[in-house]
């Protein structure tokens, strides 16, 4: 487990390298399965599983997502009120679609806000798109913008992360130069800046410039920015102690939490009114509103300065996340003990159980090394040639080492190519319809379903080869759908005659 993202309703994301899974509340086609059906289990995304997911973007009062890939294409999801999705359109979407204007640019990190998008491209530029009221979007306006569009105030600025807010929102982004900048909606002092005034384009926050700004978050009307040395600074609206100075005043500009002072602070999440944070120690801390147990203290009870959670103590925890009332944390670093033994010793073992982990581990790093730098010259070697005739060891073609080494390189380019090449809007090819009543019916007879079998399911399916097209070769998985037509059962056709006048025929869509 890589990434977990989480958002309104108990929704979560868990990217397991490199498919993704969704599971919780599914209305409007946020879960990106297919549908709005709600799943209490982990649920892969199909239609991008052929697709290596880098990072999953979604705010925790929000009801869209964001997907990042490997090759720097952004993929979106979910409700698309304002726009928020990128496609040009307010129609929602229940599965993955790549946003067609970024292709090309090839983008490097992404957010989700409650209304609202971003991203980063690899030139360090900044995209915004969806609700533009307040000017969160940046652009010197409140118009709502349905596909990404560039911040130009940013143009000389390296932008290196992004965060966008929810309900009346902000934006806030940090640039390789040390500043950090904040648009939008001003209240209860969210943009650090002092008073309340919002803007609608990106202002630097003069107090935290220099302080070494790693990351900066945005929560429900409060603002987090995280440093390189691990101090914490949050400031916006104070009350449900979300900011964790132990009061519920609010703060309008940057100030530093001070029950994590000593503590090297590595990763930090907001949800809709409380903060997790874990520290290079894999202690976890959390603060704010806790009427959902949120906090992780047993409790419903809000806490009002950062708070270790001991059920977590010796986890060596290194990631946290948060949804609008709930929290999770886990650990990129496998357990000693998480290794499962084989059923039976491999032969192999006798070879290798003598030699050092440490010269196991050199000699894996040097054949890979060696993979690499092999596999692009195999065309100048003779094939046929054989190393035995050197005298130097085991007669062995040079071809058989083709299935031994791989070459990252050109498994990439391959890759590239096949993603590039599939027809990504949609989700399978021709329609089959497969009728079971005629089946039934020459089988009555006797003998074959028709002449020599044509009328069976599978001398149907041949006869409909012909609508299949090249093209459904190029689409991410499933070829063809079938759908059955057959008559209902009579405890089910009863059932059915009481309740409606509908017809004596059953449809089954199988993938």
């Amino acid at each position: 487990m890589v990434h977990i993202s989480a958002a309104l309703e108990g929704s979560n994301w868990f990217y397991v390298d490199p498919q993704l899974y969704a599971t919780g509340y599914g209305a409007g086609g946020r879960l990106g399965i297919g549908g709005t059906e709600s799943v209490s289990t982990p649920t892969l995304l199909e239609s991008i599983q052929h697709v290596f997911i880098r990072k999953v973007a979604v705010n925790s009062g929000g009801k869209h997502c964001l997907a990042l890939s490997s090759e720097g294409e952004v993929y979106s999801w979910g409700e698309a009120e304002d726009g928020k999705l990128g496609h040009g359109t307010r129609s929602p979407c229940d599965r993955p679609r790549v946003i067609e204007s970024l292709r090309g640019v090839e983008v490097v990190d992404i957010a989700a806000g409650g209304a609202h998008s971003a991203c980063i491209t690899a030139s360090g530029e900044l995209f915004t798109w969806g609700k533009g009221r307040y000017g969160r979007l940046g652009h010197g306006d409140s118009e709502d913008q349905l596909k990404p569009k560039l911040v130009d105030a940013l143009q000389g600025h390296r932008v290196i992360d992004v965060a966008c807010g929810s309900g009346d929102a902000q934006t806030l982004c940090l640039t390789d130069d040390d500043m950090v900048w904040s648009w939008g909606d001003g209240d209860y002092g969210k943009l650090g800046r002092g008073g309340s005034d919002g803007c609608k384009i990106p202002m630097k926050i003069d107090s935290l410039t220099g302080l070494g700004v790693v990351k900066v978050e945005c929560g429900s009307q409060f603002s987090v920015a995280l440093t390189k040395s691990g101090a914490v600074y949050t400031w916006g609206k104070g009350d449900y102690h979300r900011l964790g100075h132990g009061s519920d005043d609010h703060v309008r500009r940057p100030r530093q939490v001070q029950g994590l002072q000593g503590k090297k602070v590595i990763a930090i999440a907001t949800g809709s009114l409380h903060c997790v944070c874990c520290t290079e120690d894999g202690e976890v801390y959390t603060w704010g509103d806790n009427d959902e147990g949120q906090l992780g203290d047993g409790t419903t009870n809000a806490i009002q300065r950062p708070r270790l959670v001991a059920a977590l103590q010796g986890k060596k925890i290194n990631r946290v996340a948060c949804g609008s009332a709930h929290t999770l944390a886990w650990s990129t670093s496998k357990p000693t003990n998480a290794g499962k033994l084989p059923a039976q010793v491999p032969m192999e073992y006798n070879h290798l159980q003598e030699i050092p982990i440490m010269g196991l581990r050199n000699r894996l790093l040097l054949l890979h090394h060696f993979s690499e730098l092999f596999c692009p010259c195999i065309p100048m070697f003779d094939l046929e040639g054989r190393l035995g005739q050197t005298g130097h060891g085991p007669s062995v073609g040079f071809d058989t080492l083709r299935g031994i080494l791989i070459s990252q390189g050109k498994e990439a380019a391959f890759r590239k190519v096949v993603q590039a090449t599939m027809v990504r809007d949609r989700q399978h090819g021709p329609v089959v319809e497969l009728n079971r009543i005629q089946v039934k019916r020459s089988r009555s007879k006797g003998g074959l379903a028709g002449p020599d079998g044509t009328k069976s399911v599978f001398g149907q399916m041949c006869a409909k080869m012909s609508s299949f097209s090249p093209d459904s070769l190029l689409l991410p998985h499933r070829v063809w759908k079938v759908k059955f037509v057959g008559m209902l059962s009579c405890p089910q056709r009863n059932a059915r005659a009481a309740s409606s006048n509908a017809p004596d025929e059953v449809t089954v869509s199988c993938q």
